[in-house]
């Protein structure tokens, strides 16, 4: 007959093994959708929970039936600038124009002259820095995505904005595209133009 007496320590220790449960570990939070516009003019960055809180702070409420950033149509961004400021482009955080947005606007849209400098951006500092996947350009705007800021063309921004990057990796300027390929994820830096 076995010695309960010595084996008790040895079945509380067995016991309190099998009873013992690892903590659960947490889930990573998804991090919230941010959804900021910048006045190139003015440099004043707002950002706000949603895209329609963005919209119906941009027409001071009277366009509340735009609320998909993703499926943002010219018509539509026409209405808003007969409301509030125009708006020349929205860089999104996932492809297909997906995920949180940077919405450039001004007072003015990009007008016709085919590539005439209109503005640029420095996104540093911002949610969008490094994680823009797609694009795109309204109010007769194009984009031109740098990977970074440190160009000889900013310094030039009257260059004929087709050519050469100089120094960094660029792409555009271009009206929209729902994937950025070479560039995905690693933008610091846009310039705006004219169609």
């Amino acid at each position: 007959m076995p010695n309960w007496t010595r084996l008790r320590p040895a079945l509380a220790l067995a016991l309190l093994g099998l009873l013992t449960i690892a903590p659960a570990t947490p889930a990573a939070a998804k991090p919230l959708e941010q959804h900021c516009n910048s006045d190139i003019t003015t440099g004043k960055v707002a950002c706000y929970p949603s895209f329609a809180a963005e919209i119906d702070a941009l027409s001071g409420g009277r366009v509340a039936d735009v609320t998909d950033a993703h499926t943002l149509t010219q018509a539509q961004v026409g209405r808003i600038a007969a409301a509030s400021p125009f708006i020349l482009g929205v860089l999104y955080a996932d492809i297909n124009y997906g995920g949180g947005t940077w919405t450039f606007t001004s007072t003015a849209g990009c007008g016709t002259n085919h590539f005439r400098y209109f503005g640029s951006a420095e996104l540093r500092g911002t949610f969008i820095d490094n994680q823009t996947t797609s694009f795109k350009g309204f109010s007769n705007c194009s984009l031109k995505m740098f990977e970074d800021d440190t160009l000889l063309i900013v310094q030039y921004p009257n260059l004929d904005p087709s050519g050469s990057c100089m120094v960094s990796a660029c792409m555009g300027p271009i009206g929209s595209t729902s994937a950025l390929t070479a560039l995905n994820d690693q933008v610091s830096y846009v310039e705006i133009y004219g169609l």
